[in-house]
């Protein structure tokens, strides 16, 4: 039997993901902390256009992406969201940086080349490709490249290397 008291709650929840979704695009200085599943959580905001996700992965890195409309709609309707200023968005407070901050400096919303492991890109790091043990053939720094060979994870440079 169905509960009277949730009838109409999806078209609700969608309201609600698609009043968050306005408020962002026209607030550029505010972005949604989604809280999805257990332990580290991503940050959206509205900039350029884009819908982009960022969230810390391993090491600092940022593991970044851009959304359509419909995909952000789904995260906001189906997981809690809070609305943080961009200049709070911390994985622990405080910090000195954002992870929008640290987005910017690893060139995580660009076509650049990125080091699989730190995310620094091409343009601040010299990037070399290499097959690794568990992850194929990736883009590693030379910092990143030295760590993973002392610990017996790189097979060989990729021929051109």
């Amino acid at each position: 039997m169905k509960n009277p008291e949730h009838e109409g709650c999806a078209e609700t929840e969608g309201r609600i993901a698609e009043d968050l979704m306005s408020y962002l695009q026209a607030n550029p200085g505010v972005c949604a902390d989604v809280s999805v599943g257990a332990g580290n959580f991503p940050w959206i905001r509205f900039r350029d256009g884009e819908w982009q996700y960022a969230k810390y992965g391993e090491v600092g890195k940022v593991e970044s992406r851009v959304l359509n409309r419909e995909a952000v709609r789904e995260l906001f309707v189906s997981n809690p969201v809070n609305l943080d200023p961009v200049t709070e968005a911390y994985k622990w407070s405080p910090s000195t940086e954002t992870v929008w901050e640290h987005a910017d400096q690893q060139d995580a919303f660009s076509d650049l080349g990125r080091c699989v492991w730190c995310g620094y890109s091409e343009r601040t790091r010299e990037l070399a490709e290499y097959r690794t043990v568990e992850d194929g053939e990736c883009l590693l720094c030379a910092g990143c490249a030295e760590s993973w060979k002392d610990a017996g994870e790189i097979e060989a440079p990729v021929a051109g290397e």
